[in-house]
């Protein structure tokens, strides 16, 4: 599966498309691909699929990489982008306060609150 070919789906918002064929191992190809300014396209759709590749895949992000999404946590503008990449820091053990606090919030979010409840119960 290509980046692209999921971008068209999101901006068509088919994320039955998306949610159907990004699978882990989709996730993990798709990663050493991705760059900090995937993380800042002007698409919040893109933006959500960029955090949910993080969040699937279970590649290692690198040092400067977590600074970034650490600090998109805080400032994205659209709150399932800062939860899916809150999600993504939390599965790969930063269990800083400012992540705890932030896949805490996403609990409580309809459309990715029993994710965050998995991760939580799964740490």
């Amino acid at each position: 599966m290509k980046y692209e070919r999921l971008c068209e789906a999101v901006k068509k918002e088919d994320w039955v498309f998306v949610d159907k064929y990004l699978t882990v191992s989709v996730a993990n190809h798709l990663m050493p691909k991705l760059t900090e300014d995937n993380l800042f396209d002007e698409s919040d759709d893109v933006r959500d699929l960029v955090a949910t590749i993080f969040m699937v895949s279970d590649e290692i992000i690198d040092d400067k990489l977590s600074l970034t999404i650490e600090s998109l946590v805080l400032s994205d503008d659209y709150d399932i982008v800062r939860y899916r990449l809150a999600m993504a820091l939390y599965k790969r053990g930063n269990h800083t306060s400012l992540i705890v606090q932030a896949v805490k919030n996403a609990v409580n979010n309809p459309d990715v609150g029993d994710l965050a409840k998995f991760f939580l119960k799964a740490a």
